[in-house]
C-alpha cells in the first residue's frame, strides 16, 4: 500500500487527471475517531496549500474544510508531490439536499464574506461538487481557484473559462475575477438547486467550452437571454438576492460593503 508521509493511502475517491487526487487514508500514529482524506498534487502546485494555511489562522472563514490539527499529519512534500490531510465529510451537495437551500446559502455567504472582506480573496468556483455535507451543516471546499480580483473582461478569457463563468452569471464585458462573480455564481447554484427551469441555458453555455455550435448568438445576447431565464427560474427569495446584486459593481478592487452581505444573509432567515 502506497504511503504519503505518515498516511497510508487507500481508495482513490476523486481525481483530476494531471492535477490532483483525493484518497481515503489511515495512520497508526494518529489517535482520532475522525476519518480523513489526503489530497495529493504535483509538488510544483503549492498555491492551494498556501491558501489553506494562510486562511487557517485566527480569522479563519467559517465553513471551511477542517485540516488535521497534528502538525506531523497536516501536510508535507515528497520529491514528486505535495499533500495535505482534511476531514472526511458525508459527501458533496446533491439534488436531494435542495430542501436545505437556505442553510447552504448562509454557509456559503458566511464563508465568502470573510474571504472577501478580511483576506481580499475571491473564491471563483461555486458548484455542487465543492460544497460538502457534514450532517446538517455545509462546508465550502476546494481552493484551487481562490485568487485576487483581476482587471480582465470575461470575453478575454480562454474559451473554456469564459463559457464556464458565463454559465455562472458572468457578463462578457465585465471583470471575470471579481467579488460579484462569487456572489452571482452562488445565486446560480441555488437557483439550479431549487428549480429545473434555468438548467438548460446553463448547460448550453457549459457545452460551448468544447467548440462552436450552430447558434451564432453573441455573448451579449446569450447573457441577456440567460439573465431573463434565470430570474424567472428563481423563487421569490432568490429574486430578492438577484435584485440586491444590481447594486454590486463588477469592476472594482474594493469588495462590496458589509451591508450587502448582511442583507443577503437576512433574506435566508
Amino acid at each position: 500500500m502506497q504511503s504519503m508521509g505518515p498516511w497510508r493511502l487507500g481508495k482513490c475517491i476523486y481525481t483530476v487527471k494531471g492535477k490532483s487526487s483525493v484518497y481515503e487514508v489511515t495512520s497508526h500514529t494518529l489517535k482520532t475517531d475522525d476519518k480523513w482524506l489526503v489530497k495529493v498534487k504535483d509538488n510544483t502546485d503549492a498555491l492551494e496549500l498556501y491558501t489553506l494555511l494562510s486562511l487557517n489562522i485566527e480569522a479563519k472563514p467559517p465553513n471551511m474544510v477542517e485540516l488535521c490539527k497534528d502538525p506531523f499529519h497536516k501536510f508535507g512534500m515528497t520529491p514528486e508531490n505535495i499533500w495535505y490531510a482534511m476531514k472526511k465529510y458525508d459527501g458533496h451537495l446533491k439534488p436531494e439536499h435542495a430542501a436545505s437551500w437556505r442553510e447552504i446559502a448562509k454557509a456559503a455567504l458566511g464563508f465568502i464574506k470573510v474571504l472577501h472582506k478580511t483576506y481580499q480573496y475571491i473564491y471563483m468556483d461555486f458548484r455542487r461538487e465543492n460544497i460538502l455535507v457534514d450532517g446538517d451543516k455545509f462546508i465550502i471546499a476546494d481552493y484551487d481557484n481562490v485568487t485576487r480580483v483581476e482587471m480582465v473582461k470575461l470575453r478575454k478569457l480562454n474559451r473554456y473559462n469564459r463559457w464556464y463563468y458565463m454559465a455562472r452569471g458572468g457578463e462578457p464585458d465585465q471583470w471575470a475575477f471579481s467579488w460579484k462573480m462569487d456572489l452571482m455564481s452562488l445565486a446560480y447554484l441555488l437557483i439550479n438547486l431549487t428549480s429545473d427551469e434555468g438548467k438548460a441555458i446553463c448547460e448550453e453555455l457549459i457545452q460551448r467550452r468544447q467548440g462552436e455550435h450552430k447558434s451564432h448568438m453573441s455573448m451579449r445576447e446569450f447573457a441577456k437571454r440567460r439573465n431573463a431565464l434565470m430570474y424567472d427560474a428563481a423563487n421569490p427569495t432568490l429574486k430578492k438576492y438577484l435584485d440586491i446584486m444590481k447594486e454590486v459593481k463588477w469592476n472594482t478592487f474594493t469588495p462590496p460593503p458589509y451591508d450587502i452581505y448582511t442583507r443577503l444573509l437576512a433574506i435566508f432567515e
